[in-house]
């Protein structure tokens, strides 16, 4: 079975944290405040990252967020069919920065 994209982002987010060495329970203390399963449960797939908890790790590991968001776009060997060409309607309007970062950025990263 495919992995969703979700699953791939969480899966970036887990080897930026190994390329830098930075445990569940250094994150969960250092951004989120909380216990370490909260993290766990983001970083395994069980539990998507919103847009801002993502926003939040990449600042914490120094990335750019595209790092993780490009993730959801790279086909993966069990992928039958090529990755999807767009996020979102073009023609629709998106007031809320966040879902701007959401839905704009992986595209503008791609593009770069």
């Amino acid at each position: 079975m495919a992995a969703t994209p979700d699953q791939l982002i969480a899966a970036e987010v887990r080897a930026e944290m190994a390329r830098q060495r930075t445990s569940q329970t250094q994150l969960a203390r250092d951004v989120f405040h909380t216990y370490p399963m909260f993290v766990h449960a983001r970083v395994t797939g069980q539990v998507p990252f919103t847009a801002w908890q993502l926003l939040q790790v990449a600042d914490y590991l120094h990335v750019d967020v595209c790092q993780f968001l490009a993730a959801a776009k790279r086909p993966t060997p069990d992928d039958g069919a090529p990755p999807p060409t767009k996020f979102h309607d073009e023609g629709a309007s998106y007031d809320n920065p966040v879902v701007d970062v959401v839905f704009n950025a992986p595209v503008a990263c791609l593009a770069a």
